[in-house]
């Protein structure tokens, strides 16, 4: 444990000069992209260690090939965020009481914005995006609690990626080269910047190590300059239609290959959802679903009611020493137990049988509601 010699104030309001007290330092998380190895990561970690005083840490969830990455198909992004989050996890348990903070890029900017808007339990401090592929229309503002305003948005204006992969394909953005341009994010341009101008050293102690500091944002380029023609017609151009000839094409001429069941074990009829986040009472944000059969707000729902999705919920387990249908039967809120979501998806318009309500007693995660659903009423 590292000491320094502070002046702070203690529990009773006395001042106390000069006393030596603990304090952790900050922990960074890198995020890598795909087709990448991720060697910039060691530039930066030294960086951020020599000069700002900073523990770093890698993440790595392999070389993501560019198929996969192009690929309309949930799974292979699933697999790469479901690794992530675990080392997510595996960091912040073993730095109790540390401010965690996210550089990210690439692919890496998708990952890192699923797990925020997936995870309740997962807190941020700083959070820097760049090369971004996420939409400009992210849903920051329903999980603004999770991090510290404002996200660092790094965006070239000679970056074509983003704007490819959301021209190519389904589930990507154009971030990074158009900006989010929207609340809780801050766009920084940066004329004449490609996909990898900001993984170096100089660029970090410039530009990321005031900011993971203390928040000061060092500006670039104050006018951006214009897309480049050919980056505006991909952005236009919505390449993607193209895509499902391609495939078709493809897979006539590939031998079938059969993709493993990415949520083997789990029950078709029961499962437990987070309905969201309550303030004194009320959802904090707008409510993932509608009471069905009667005019009711949705704070008011209770066992026997059915209800309808209005955004898509992923299921969840408690995983210890269950599982299949015994585990998912089995409630979020038992002693012990290890919140967890499923990869399986609910989607918005499904009607559900509403079998078990939480919704802050004694035993709950403080300010949440939980939900035990069925596809079918009891005795159907």
């Amino acid at each position: 444990m590292t000491y320094y010699t502070s002046t702070y104030q203690n529990k009773l309001g006395g001042i106390i000069q000069g006393q030596d007290m603990p304090i952790k330092k900050p922990v960074i998380i890198l995020v890598h992209g795909i087709r990448d190895h991720a060697l910039w990561q060691q530039e930066i970690r030294d960086a951020l260690e020599k000069d700002g005083d900073f523990i770093v840490e890698a993440t790595n969830y392999g070389r993501f090939d560019l198929l996969r990455f192009l690929l309309p198909i949930s799974y292979f992004r699933r697999k790469a965020i479901a690794e992530i989050l675990k080392q997510f996890k595996t960091v912040i348990l073993n730095n109790p009481g540390a401010d965690i903070s996210v550089i990210a890029h690439s692919f890496g900017t998708y990952i890192v914005g699923h797990i925020l808007k997936e995870n309740f339990d997962l807190k941020f401090n700083r959070i820097i995006l760049c090369g971004s592929i996420l939409r400009y229309d992210f849903p920051f503002e329903q999980f603004q609690s999770r991090f510290t305003p404002k996200i660092l948005n790094e965006v070239g204006t000679r970056d074509i990626w983003p704007a490819m992969a959301e021209s190519v394909t389904w589930g990507y953005g154009s971030a990074g080269t158009f900006g989010f341009k929207r609340p809780l994010v801050y766009d920084r341009w940066h004329n004449k910047a490609a996909h990898g101008y900001f993984l170096s050293a100089s660029f970090c102690r410039k530009f990321w190590i005031p900011f993971l500091r203390d928040g000061t944002i060092v500006p670039d380029s104050a006018r951006p300059e214009k897309p480049h023609t050919l980056v505006q017609l991909i952005n236009i151009l919505r390449l993607k239609y193209l895509v499902p000839v391609f495939a078709a094409l493809s897979v006539a001429a590939t031998p079938y290959v059969e993709i493993p069941d990415p949520c083997p074990g789990l029950p078709g009829d029961i499962a437990w959802i987070d309905a969201g986040e309550l303030t004194q009472g009320k959802f904090a944000t707008r409510s993932a679903f509608v009471v069905e059969g009667r005019s009711a707000p949705p704070e008011t729902v209770r066992r026997g009611d059915w209800i309808k999705l209005t955004e898509s919920r992923r299921t969840m387990i408690v995983d210890y020493q269950k599982t299949g249908t015994q585990r998912a039967q089995d409630s979020p809120l038992s002693p012990g137990g290890d919140i967890d979501y499923t990869c399986k998806v609910l989607k918005a318009g499904d009607q559900f049988y509403v079998a078990f309500v939480d919704a802050g007693n004694s035993r709950s995660i403080a300010n949440r509601m939980w939900l035990k659903i069925r596809a079918t009423a009891p005795g159907s």
